[in-house]
């Protein structure tokens, strides 16, 4: 896998946790529009039985679920990644690696931080790369 993609899955994962969670907001807001009567309600004229608002806990639960594997996924990567980035001797490449894959911050903002010029940043983003890609190797 590309150093770049692998070090971007944190940012990814994090937006899709928290367009999971979103969801189950809206999930958790729709179950509360409906009124707790449990009667049962045919579902496509099938034989199970089952009420409108046991279909919605369920599904809040099913995501819920969701969420916390996903969450529990993050920490670990999270961590590998950090712990692999913090044998970087650099501290200004360190920075980049953790403002730019950790964070998501934006290479304005990197360079801001840093006080540098962008292509400066750039400059110590790709050797920072290197670096994490030998440690990466040397741990594995």
């Amino acid at each position: 896998m590309d150093i770049k993609k692998y070090l971007s899955q944190t940012v990814r994962l994090d937006q899709l946790i928290d367009c999971k969670i979103s969801e189950l907001g809206k999930l958790r807001n729709l179950a509360m529009k409906m009124n707790a009567n449990f009667t049962p309600d045919k579902i496509m004229g099938g034989k199970e039985e089952v009420s409108r608002m046991e279909s919605i806990l369920v599904k809040v639960i099913d995501l819920e679920r969701e969420v916390d594997a996903d969450i529990d996924r993050l920490v670990d990567l999270k961590k590998s990644i950090l712990d692999t980035i913090d044998k970087i001797n650099d501290p200004d490449q360190q920075l980049i690696l953790r403002m730019r894959y950790v964070r998501g911050e934006r290479w304005d903002d990197i360079a801001q931080a840093l006080r540098v010029n962008k292509r400066w940043v750039f400059r110590l983003h790709e050797r920072a790369l290197k670096e994490f890609e030998k440690n990466l190797q040397e741990a594995t």
